[in-house]
Formats: structure tokens, C-alpha cells, sequence
């Protein structure tokens, strides 16, 4: 019964237990339920007209990124490799520059450009899996989630086509192979009677922004004055030990748990938890509320910090907002589509990490403060409204399916698209480069 509470806490984005037995897929007995009912909502005559969605979401579930003591003989399953080599069979893969979709400019890769040479390093044994990879449950609980897309976008607002249509669609992801295959498999999930190889793009490592760049000097000296001496150790003090030494089996197991960073712990932990694996000795079900309560935490002391959240996600935002801008302005005044061959997707699917939707949601006011687990997803919708002499459009951001008042657009949650593209102008940088190498001050 505990591990149900503590799932579904965190399914609802909240940071304590609740009576609510309710779980999202691939919930503690380790199987994806049949919960994904379509989402209700009720849609007036004179309701403004869905024309472009926009959806960043984190990979599902995986194994942890490096291991110790008793986490590699847990029994993580996977995909055998003839299982992955035949998704990547279904996969293209395209190296494109930001925003290249609208000229269509594009260079086939293979896959052996995914993974960057860090995670090579890390790969340790876990049954059949190795380090980070997505496991079986994952590609299930990415399968759901886009069954449950295609119940709420097509089935229910019959705003994208029954059958797939490539062009309707833009999805790239970041150059990590879980994510990859969590983008592969929410589509697949959404068409699965579909044939067509689906079009997967990434960006170089340079211009990659799904995530935090550690090449960013002045973000790398923000980090250090946030761990260093106060912020999160700080904050750790304040919560007392997580764990208790003598519950371990040995002082080296604890030490090694204890010294994670907040986000480490949480995801480390969740993971075991998501897969009914049994947790190492020292470790409880309460630990997993504790540590991904504490982790939330992380995220709102870290990206409290506008600066942080300017040069952490900012590029990205710039991204989704010339995105919703570009689908504007290929629009006819009268709504149509652009018959002079400008064209813009209907869905836009990034696919990225804890490290992309936190500071997303953190930049835009919508969290003080959140731990998004595996498979979590902010959904951008751009809606137009029939005015004289041209449409207003508005936008709507959603996390999992739920919609949140935007606060500095007046809490509304439709907020008007020129108050929107107003308030994320100071999120973004205007010269990135420049700006990680200019002293803190001067930025």
C-alpha cells in the first residue's frame, strides 16, 4: 500500500503522499494498467481552434546512469539487441540546425552518432541492460503515453489526421539513445498501424540546448555558487540525513548513496521504485518521497536564479516560441493552411530530460520548484479565435494533460500570443555565446 501512495504522489506532481491510489503506467507492479482514459474536456461551439501543439517531455523510464553495490544484480530488462536494432530500422535520423525544418535542410546520420562519449564511459553491467538505457517497462509506459495522445488529438479534438502524415509532424530529441527511442516509441504509440520510418532530428553537440551546456562559463560559475558553501548542502543540513548509516549493509553502500546530488538520488531511486525491483538495504519507500521532495527543492533554490534559467533553457524556449511564431505566419488570414508551400508541423515533439522540463517550467512561473519523473510532458498548444480583420491566437501550456495558470500572463491560462511572445523575450538570451563568457554582472 505505501508504494502505491508514493506513486501516486508523484504522478499528480506532488511532493507528499495522498490517499489517491491512482498510478500512471508502468505503476509498482511493474506493468503499464489500462488507466489512460480519454482526457475530458469539453469543447464550445465558440471555442477558439487548436492549430499547432507543441510537446517537450522526458524519456521514460531507464536504468540508473552508473551503479554500485547491489543495483547491478537487480533484474533490469531490456530490449535485446535485435529488438533495438529493429525500432532504429524504423528510425531516420537527420542532423538539422535550429529551426532548419522550415527550409527542410538535413543530413542523414546512423546511430552511432547518439550517446556522447561521457556515457560510453559509464556503461556498466545491469542484467541485459546497460547504463541509462531505456528498458522494456519504458518503451511500454512511452507506447501509453502516445495511445493517450492520440485518444486527446485525434480521437477527442480531431486536431491531427487519423492516419500519419509526416508532414504534420516535426521530432527531434536529444543525442542520447533513451531518447530517441522514447520519441520512436510515442509515435508508434500514436500510429501504430503506420509503415513509414519515422524522421527523428538532433541538433550538433555545439548548438544542443534540450539541456544545460556545460561549456557555458558563467553557468558552470553559477552552479558553483549555488553548491558552494551554501545552497544545496545547506539545504541538506536543513533536512537532516536522508539515511541512517547502521540500516546500511556497509559503510561503503551508504556513503555512496549519501553523497548524490538531490536529482541523482531521486531518479536513481524512482527508478527501482517504477520497476517493483526490491530497494537495497538502508533504503525505503519513504526515502523516495524524501529524496525527490528534496530534489524539487534543488530545482527551485538552482532555478530561482533568473540567469540560470536564461542561459540553462532559454535557447530552447526560443525554439518552441519562433516554432508557435512560424505556424502563425504561414496561417491565412482566414485560417487556411499556406497553399504557397510554406508549411509548419501540427506537432512538435522534443524529447529530453529532467534538466529540460524543470527549468521550463521554473522560467515561465509555472513551478517553484518540481522533480518531473520519467515520462512527465509540458504540452504548448496554439489556439487561433475567428476575430476581424485577422485570428488572435493565444497559448495554453499543459503539464501532464493538466492546464496551468500562466502567471505572468495575468494567471489566465489562455494568455494572448502577443503577451506570451512579451514575457519569454527577457528569458532569452541574445547572445548566447557572448553571454556565457561575459562575467555574472555583466549579463
Amino acid at each position: 500500500m505505501l508504494r502505491r501512495l508514493v506513486f501516486s504522489a508523484f504522478a499528480a506532481g506532488t511532493a507528499a503522499p495522498s490517499a489517491d491510489n491512482s498510478r500512471p503506467a508502468g505503476a509498482s507492479n511493474g506493468r503499464v494498467p489500462n488507466d489512460l482514459a480519454p482526457c475530458e474536456r469539453s469543447v464550445r461551439k465558440d471555442a477558439p481552434e487548436l492549430v499547432q501543439v507543441i510537446l517537450v517531455m522526458r524519456h521514460g523510464y531507464r536504468t540508473p546512469l552508473y551503479g554500485f553495490g547491489s543495483l547491478e544484480s537487480l533484474d533490469w530488462q531490456c530490449l535485446s539487441p535485435e529488438e533495438t536494432e529493429s525500432i532504429f530500422s524504423q528510425i531516420d535520423l537527420y542532423r538539422v540546425k535550429p529551426s532548419s525544418y522550415i527550409e527542410e535542410e538535413k543530413c542523414r546520420v546512423g546511430p552511432e552518432v547518439l550517446d556522447v562519449a561521457s556515457f560510453r564511459k559509464a556503461v556498466v553491467g545491469f542484467g541485459n541492460c546497460f547504463s541509462g538505457q531505456l528498458t522494456r517497462l519504458g518503451h511500454q509506459q512511452m507506447s501509453a503515453l502516445g495511445q493517450k495522445l492520440r485518444r486527446h488529438y485525434v480521437d477527442f479534438l480531431n486536431f491531427l489526421p487519423s492516419e500519419w502524415d509526416a508532414r504534420q509532424f516535426f521530432v527531434r530529441s536529444s543525442s542520447i539513445r533513451r531518447n530517441v527511442e522514447s520519441a520512436f516509441e510515442v509515435i508508434r504509440g500514436m500510429y501504430p498501424k503506420s509503415r513509414e520510418n519515422v524522421a527523428i532530428h538532433l541538433y550538433s553537440p555545439k548548438e544542443e540546448n534540450i539541456y544545460f551546456d556545460n561549456t557555458c562559463k558563467t553557468l558552470r560559475q553559477l552552479f558553483l555558487e549555488f553548491r558552494y558553501p551554501g545552497g544545496i548542502n545547506a539545504e541538506k543540513r536543513q533536512w537532516g540525513p536522508l539515511f541512517e548509516a547502521s540500516d546500511f549493509k556497509d559503510v561503503s553502500e551508504y556513503q555512496s548513496w549519501s553523497r548524490l546530488s538531490p536529482p541523482a538520488l531521486c531518479n536513481k531511486l524512482w527508478t527501482i521504485f517504477a520497476h517493483n525491483l526490491p530497494f537495497p538495504q538502508g533504503i525505503t519507500p519513504e526515502s523516495v518521497v524524501k529524496a525527490c521532495e528534496l530534489s524539487g527543492k534543488y530545482h527551485g533554490e538552482l532555478l530561482s536564479d533568473p540567469l540560470v534559467c536564461k542561459l540553462g533553457i532559454g535557447r530552447l524556449l526560443k525554439d518552441i516560441v519562433q516554432h508557435l511564431q512560424y505556424k502563425i505566419s504561414t496561417r491565412s488570414i482566414d485560417g487556411s493552411e499556406p497553399a504557397n508551400g510554406d508549411w509548419s508541423p501540427r506537432l512538435v515533439l522534443l524529447s529530453g530530460h529532467d534538466s529540460t522540463l524543470a527549468p521550463l517550467l521554473q522560467t515561465l512561473k509555472l513551478s517553484k520548484g518540481i522533480h518531473p519523473t520519467m515520462g512527465s510532458v509540458i504540452a504548448f498548444e496554439l489556439w487561433a479565435q475567428k476575430s476581424q480583420p485577422e485570428p488572435t491566437y493565444f497559448v495554453k501550456v499543459m503539464y501532464n494533460f493538466e492546464d496551468m495558470i500562466i502567471p505572468e500572463c495575468n494567471n489566465q491560462i489562455m494568455c494572448p500570443w502577443n503577451d506570451f511572445f512579451e514575457l519569454t523575450k527577457s528569458k532569452i538570451p541574445q547572445d548566447y555565446d557572448l553571454e556565457c563568457h561575459l562575467p555574472k554582472a555583466s549579463v
